[in-house]
C-alpha cells in the first residue's frame, strides 16, 4: 500500500451479500467490525468493545493498487490505554486485484482470482513471522502490526491485517526524488536486510510463502515481453534501437523455467528481498532544510527469496536523479557492499568484492527491466493520478528522466554482457 495524500471517503452502507447488517461491514468489504473485534480481543486477551463511536474512512480515494487502505479509529469500552485508539486496516479483495490486473499488469483476471488470497496471506505472513524477531522489525524498519485474518477465512472473500497509523509523514513517489542521504537512508536497510538474511537462513525462509514464483509463471513469458518493448517503440519510435538490443533476452523468457534457472545464479545465497522497493512503498520524515529520510518500509506482499541486487537496482532507478544515478551509480553500490559486510558478523558473503557485486548488478538489470518497464507504461494514468495538477509537468519530467535513464543503462548492459 503506497501512502496516500489524506483525502477520506466515509463508510458506506450497501446490500449484504454473507448475511451481515450494512452498519456491521467495513468500507464496502466483507471484513466485518465483529471480526475486527473478535481478533482484537484474542491479540490483546481483553473483553473490550470497538465501541458506538468507532469510525472507518478509506485513506486516499481508495487509491490503493491492490488493497482497500482504510482508517480505523476505536472507542474502546475498556483497555483504553492498552489498545490502539487508531490504526489503519489494509483488506485485500477481489475487485481491486482485478482492476489492479486488466489495468496495470495487463494479466487474465479469471487466471489470477486465486492470487488474491495469494497476495494477502503473504504479506500477512511476513507481518506475523517479522514481528516474533523485535530486531528483525527495528533494523528493517517494520510497521507495527497488531492482528488479522487470512484470506478466505470462513469462506470470506477478503483478508485484513491491522497495523500501526503514521502521522505526519511526507510521501514520495516513482516522478519524485529523494537526495543523497535518503537513498543512502534505504541503501543501510537493504545490506541490513541482506545481513539478516545471510546469518538466519532459517527465519527468512519461513517469511518467504513461495508465491512469486507462481506469478512469475503468469506474469514472464516470451511472447508478453516481446509485447511489451514493442510498446515501448510504438510510443518512442526514436527509443526503437534500443529495443532492438533488449530484445536480445528474449530467449531468457521462453518458458518460466528457463527465467527461473537464469535468476538461480544470482540467488545462489539466499537473501530476503522486499520484491516492490520503491519510494512510494516507504513512510519518508522531511526535515527543516528539506531532506527526506525514511521512518518505515511497508507493502510487503511480493517479499522473497532473490538476490540483494533486485532491491538495490528498483531502488536505485526509482528514488534518485537519473544524472545521480548515473553519476553515481557505483558509489551507492559500494555503500551497500561496505554496510554488508560491517553487518555480516564474519559469515561469508555472496561476493568477495565489490567488482563482483558490480558485475551481478548489471547482469541483472536488464533481465528485470525487460520484465517491469513494460508495465509502467500501463501503470502511468494510475501513478499520475495522485499528482497534484500544479506539479504535474515537473513531475513528468523526471518521470520519463528516470524511465529513459533505465532503458539507456539495459543498453548499455546488454551489449557489455550478453
Amino acid at each position: 500500500m503506497a501512502p496516500t495524500e489524506p483525502i477520506v471517503v466515509e463508510e458506506q452502507a450497501v446490500a449484504d451479500e454473507h448475511g451481515q447488517h450494512d452498519s456491521e461491514r467495513i468500507i464496502d468489504t466483507p471484513i466485518t467490525w465483529a471480526m475486527v473485534e473478535e481478533d482484537f480481543q484474542r491479540a490483546f486477551n481483553t473483553k473490550a468493545k470497538t465501541g458506538e463511536k468507532r469510525s472507518a474512512k478509506m485513506i486516499g480515494d481508495g487509491r490503493g493498487f491492490i488493497s482497500k487502505i482504510t482508517l480505523v479509529e476505536f472507542d474502546w469500552s475498556e483497555d483504553v490505554e492498552r489498545l490502539p485508539a487508531k490504526l489503519v486496516l489494509k483488506i485485500t479483495t477481489c475487485d481491486k486485484l482485478k482492476e489492479f490486473c486488466e489495468k496495470v499488469a495487463q494479466i487474465n483476471f479469471d487466471s489470477m482470482k486465486g492470487m488474491a488470497g495469494r497476495v494477502h496471506d503473504a504479506e500477512f505472513n511476513f507481518y506475523q513471522k517479522a514481528h516474533a524477531n523485535p530486531e528483525f522489525v527495528r533494523d528493517m524498519k517494520v510497521p507495527k502490526y497488531y492482528c488479522g485474518r487470512d484470506f478466505d477465512f470462513e469462506g470470506i472473500e477478503a483478508g485484513y491485517f491491522a497495523m500501526e497509523h503514521f502521522e505526519n509523514f511526507a510521501h514520495r513517489h516513482f516522478y519524485h526524488t529523494v537526495q543523497e542521504s535518503g537513498a543512502i537512508d534505504v541503501i543501510d536497510v537493504l545490506a541490513k536486510l541482506a545481513a539478516f538474511s545471510l546469518k538466519n537462513p532459517e527465519i527468512v525462509d519461513a517469511m518467504d510463502t513461495h508465491w512469486m514464483d507462481e506469478l512469475m509463471s503468469e506474469w514472464v513469458n516470451q511472447t508478453k515481453i516481446e509485447q511489451g518493448l514493442d510498446q515501448i517503440t510504438a510510443k518512442y519510435p526514436e527509443r526503437s534501437h534500443q529495443v532492438e538490443v533488449m530484445k536480445k533476452m528474449l530467449p531468457i523468457y521462453e518458458t518460466p523455467e528457463i527465467y527461473k534457472q537464469k535468476l538461480e545464479h544470482f540467488s545462489a545465497h539466499k537473501i530476503l528481498c522486499h520484491g516492490d522497493m520503491w519510494p512510494g512503498n516507504m513512510i519518508w520524515d522531511k526535515n527543516e532544510q528539506g531532506e527526506y529520510h525514511v521512518r518505515n518500509f511497508i507493502d510487503w506482499q511480493v517479499v522473497h527469496i532473490s538476490s540483494g541486487v533486485e532491491d538495490l537496482m528498483r531502488i536505485l532507478t526509482s528514488a534518485v536523479t537519473a544524472d545521480n544515478y548515473r553519476n553515481k551509480r557505483d558509489f551507492y553500490i559500494q555503500h551497500y557492499y561496505d554496510t554488508l559486510k560491517k553487518h555480516s558478523d564474519g559469515v561469508k558473503l555472496p561476493w568477495d568484492n565489490v567488482e563482483q557485486l558490480i558485475e551481478d548488478y548489471e547482469k541483472f538489470f536488464p533481465i528485470m527491466v525487460c520484465v517491469w518497464f513494460p508495465m509502467f507504461l500501463s501503470f502511468e494514468e494510475m501513478l499520475f493520478r495522485t499528482c497534484d495538477e500544479s506539479e504535474k509537468e515537473e513531475c513528468l519530467k523526471c518521470f520519463y528522466d528516470k524511465l529513459f535513464c533505465s532503458i539507456d543503462e539495459a543498453e548499455k548492459l546488454v551489449n557489455k554482457w550478453y
